[in-house]
């Protein structure tokens, strides 16, 4: 009966199937409330000992434990408890009052386990059982941790794709406040649609293999994201007033700030990206993987106001590394040749019209239209620079891990007309006045272990306290002393770097800080920009390219294939510059054979056309003209020569009725006098 009853106290003990903690042993006659009890008669506080009959009965053993007047509540047994301890009839019978029936286990009473977990499931409100997830600190009530995100058909919704239903979602969102985050469970039945959605509310919407978004159907809400879990993870929105836009659905977001790490100087070629995405076409794949797609569909129809991208892709330029708006590469390792589209980049472009109509007024001359394959775009940047004004904060370029602080770039003309950039040393706050920015010195020279080798002054001079500046080296030097050649001339000059280095004889610019207000200004570069080719194409040695750029037989060039009409050219620039015995071919007629056959080219310091590989006519150096073969006059009757139009002194025809040559002279035309050739 003891075994059973202790048995039975313990499971009222607090369940521990969420917490999983470990219970401290109490045995229930330790408790308060069974420890003090006292007899209830007049010697209370005086426990009744048990005694143990010492006369054996007549039929053997001992005889039944009846102390005189019977048995009292307060009677003390010695030992009663495993722990040695002693218990009265009271505290015995109290504790069996406290305890869980047998009975009850299992119906009204959970059961627990040897582990003591409930083995059966739990009926009744749990709401506010405490728990703590694994390796937290804090227990909350389970209502408030299925508080953090919403269920629809926690709060009434049916999700059964009924029409009442619609009502009673609108009504459920109205009802929740902006930023919640709201589940759809799975196999529910409801097409995403809010009735009236909040522009000003933003939701997240969860859907749990329930949705799939074939690229139409628009997700519920208006700037709201939704998830689905239905062949893999969707992430959509929908704006509708595009004035509440945040941010894209989906953003990755990556921040390298590590100083030690060594990318391409050590062959480290792989970008740390943002996202990365891989795909792999197995030796038994049919093709047509990727590891991303974009596309969008553009239905606006605003041509000037505003324009949709495929693909954006930006990159802003702050400090010294080298960056590169996109790169495309193409490996082939196969070892194979090559067959059909083996290693393409491809551009298309669908349309249909004409873009420059035949019969508009400007068909024929230079100009991009309004369709390009490809647009570029060379100039100076005007966003990020700034005008000089009085009492003005300026920022200098970031600094320190975790600095992420962009310059004030300030453009300042010089006396000679050529306007420049200078940035600030340190953050600070321009002046009442502008100071005056001078020019800066051009010069080429080399920066080795604290030494500044002048070689050229292009324009200006050098000065003690200069800071010198180019591509090399990256940070600016201070020229602190000259130690040989004429006075800010050509020469030796110690810099205040002993680490700085550059080329030999590379082009660099000298000039004072600028003190303004609370800040110095440093020379940067020159405002206006140069970019020394548009396309460059390189090989490794051995490998060749068939065609640079070729036309398919099917465009039509309405205009050039090659228009600089509009371009200004230098004298030292050339719209077509080619190398000695490079050819120039006017004979091509789309084979091989017929390659060459009339050419242009410049060898032997002479400009030579030549026909089937043999020079017929050479300009020299020198203005000579020579020809392979001899000239011919042309031939025309006298009548014709007559009535030629608007002969020029020297002009020569030959004459067919005269059987001469004819020159035209101030006096008009005049026959030349012809004598037999000699026999030897």
């Amino acid at each position: 009966m003891i075994k059973r009853l202790s048995f039975a106290a313990a499971l009222v003990l607090p369940s521990v199937a969420f917490a999983q903690t470990a219970v401290p042993i109490r045995p229930n006659h330790t408790l308060p409330q069974y420890g003090a009890v006292t007899a209830a008669n007049s010697n209370a506080g005086a426990p009744r000992a048990m005694l143990r009959m010492a006369t054996p009965s007549a039929t053997g053993g001992y005889s039944p434990l009846w102390p005189p007047g019977g048995l009292r509540k307060d009677t003390l047994i010695p030992s009663l408890y495993t722990d040695g301890s002693s218990g009265t009839l009271d505290q015995i019978g109290r504790m069996a009052d406290g305890s869980v029936q047998q009975t009850d286990i299992g119906g009204r009473v959970a059961p627990l386990d040897a582990n003591r977990m409930m083995p059966s499931p739990v009926s009744g409100d749990t709401s506010s059982a405490p728990a703590t997830s694994a390796g937290t600190l804090t227990a909350r009530s389970l209502s408030a941790r299925f508080a953090d995100t919403h269920n629809l058909a926690d709060y009434g919704a049916s999700l059964n794709g009924s029409p009442d239903d619609l009502g009673k979602i609108q009504s459920i969102y109205s009802s929740m406040p902006d930023g919640s985050v709201v589940h759809i469970p799975n196999n529910s039945r409801w097409n995403g649609i809010i009735q009236n959605p909040d522009p000003q509310k933003n939701f997240t919407w969860v859907f749990d293999k329930t949705y799939d978004f074939s690229g139409y159907e628009h997700p519920p809400g208006d700037g709201d994201t939704s998830l689905s879990h239905k062949y893999g993870l969707e992430i959509t929105r929908m704006d509708r007033d595009t004035k509440n836009w945040r941010q894209s659905p989906l953003l990755a977001f990556y921040w390298n700030d590590d100083p030690s790490y060594c990318g391409a100087y050590c062959s480290n070629w792989n970008q740390q990206s943002a996202a990365t995405f891989s795909a792999i076409s197995g030796p038994t794949a049919q093709g047509n993987t990727s590891p991303v797609a974009v596309g969008m569909r553009s239905f606006g129809n605003n041509p000037s106001a505003s324009y949709d991208v495929g693909l954006p892709v930006t990159v802003f330029k702050y400090g010294q590394n080298s960056i590169w708006g996109l790169d495309i590469s193409t490996n082939d390792y196969s070892g194979k040749s090559p067959s059909a589209f083996a290693t393409w980049n491809e551009f298309d472009m669908w349309t249909n019209g004409q873009d420059i109509k035949t019969w508009d007024l400007g068909y024929g001359t230079p100009q991009a239209g309004h369709r390009s394959v490809f647009y570029v775009t060379i100039a100076h940047e005007h966003s990020e620079v700034t005008s000089w004004s009085a009492k003005t904060a300026m920022k200098a370029h970031a600094s320190g891990r975790g600095s992420v602080q962009t310059a004030s770039l300030l453009s300042v003309t010089g006396k000679s007309g050529v306007p420049y950039l200078w940035y600030p040393v340190t953050d600070g706050t321009t002046g009442a006045t502008q100071p005056a920015f001078p020019d800066p010195a051009k010069i080429n020279g080399k920066i080795s272990k604290g030494t500044l080798t002048v070689t050229r002054i292009v324009d200006g001079a050098l000065s003690i306290g200069d800071t010198v500046t180019g591509a090399n080296p990256i940070s600016p030097v201070k020229i602190t002393g000259q130690t040989s050649g004429a006075a800010g001339g050509t020469g030796v000059y110690t810099v205040d770097d002993t680490g700085a280095s550059s080329n030999d004889n590379e082009p660099l610019y000298a000039a004072p800080h600028v003190a303004d207000g609370s800040i110095y200004w440093q020379f940067g570069e020159e405002l206006n920009s140069s970019v020394s080719s548009v396309l460059w194409v390189t090989a490794s040695s051995g490998d060749s390219v068939d065609t640079a750029i070729g036309f398919d037989k099917n465009v039509t060039i309405s205009n050039a294939a090659l228009d600089t009409t509009l371009a200004a050219v230098n004298d030292k620039a050339a719209v077509v510059r080619m190398a000695s015995g490079q050819v120039i071919d006017f004979s091509g007629n789309g084979t091989r054979t017929g390659a060459n056959r009339h050419t242009l080219d410049y060898e032997n310091g002479a400009l030579r056309y030549k026909v089937g590989g043999v020079p017929v006519l050479s300009i020299g150096d020198d203005g000579s003209l020579q020809s392979a073969l001899p000239s011919r006059l042309p031939v025309m009757t006298r009548a014709q020569i007559r009535a030629y139009p608007s002969p020029v002194k020297g002009m020569e025809i030959y004459d067919s009725d005269d059987d001469t040559p004819a020159v035209y002279t101030g006096a008009g035309w005049k026959l030349m006098p012809l004598s037999d050739l000699p026999a030897n």
